[in-house]
């Protein structure tokens, strides 16, 4: 059984979202306490993950962990890494949008909204009055929207439970 003291992490993640099916399409290594123990991989179908480990992860697995726990932690790691990558993701996207448009929320069904500024030859005009104007026109048309423009990361995160 790893011990909280023993500490697994997935790095240089190759997710394909393209072929995962049943399960996630990745390679990645596998390291325990940042050193190597081994290479795991999946090809996304629905099968297990497959776990190549080197004479470091031979000895872990013999010792400390069996092979179908460490499958399950590396599955869990590879989970949590992929998350935190979308979520990133999804975040830049987002302040990207913002860039040319007041984004809101109405209520709280978390679902966003926006209104683009005005543009001249397809690139947005960003000036204060432009922008003010749109957010009064949102905060009429809709009493208890949120503008989300101007909000922290983690504000964000929080009000669209990215």
């Amino acid at each position: 059984m790893i011990k909280p003291m023993h500490k697994l992490t997935v790095k240089k993640l190759n997710y394909l979202a393209s072929l995962s099916e049943e399960t996630y399409c990745f390679s990645a290594y596998v390291y325990v306490d940042n050193k190597v123990i081994g290479k795991a991989s999946n090809l996304g179908q629905g099968g297990s993950t497959d776990f190549h480990p080197n004479e470091d992860g031979q000895a872990y697995l013999t010792n400390i962990v069996g092979r179908s726990k460490l499958i399950e932690l590396i599955d869990d790691a590879v989970h949590a890494a992929i998350t935190e990558k979308t979520k990133a993701k999804e975040l830049r996207s987002l302040k990207k949008h913002m860039l040319k448009a007041v984004c809101f929320i109405k209520d709280k069904s978390q679902e966003m909204h926006h209104y683009n500024f005005c543009s001249l030859r397809g690139k947005p005009i960003l000036v204060e009055a432009n922008y003010n104007a749109l957010v009064e026109g949102v905060k009429r048309k809709y009493p208890e929207a949120i503008i989300l423009n101007g909000k922290t990361d983690a504000e964000l995160v929080q009000l669209l439970a990215i």
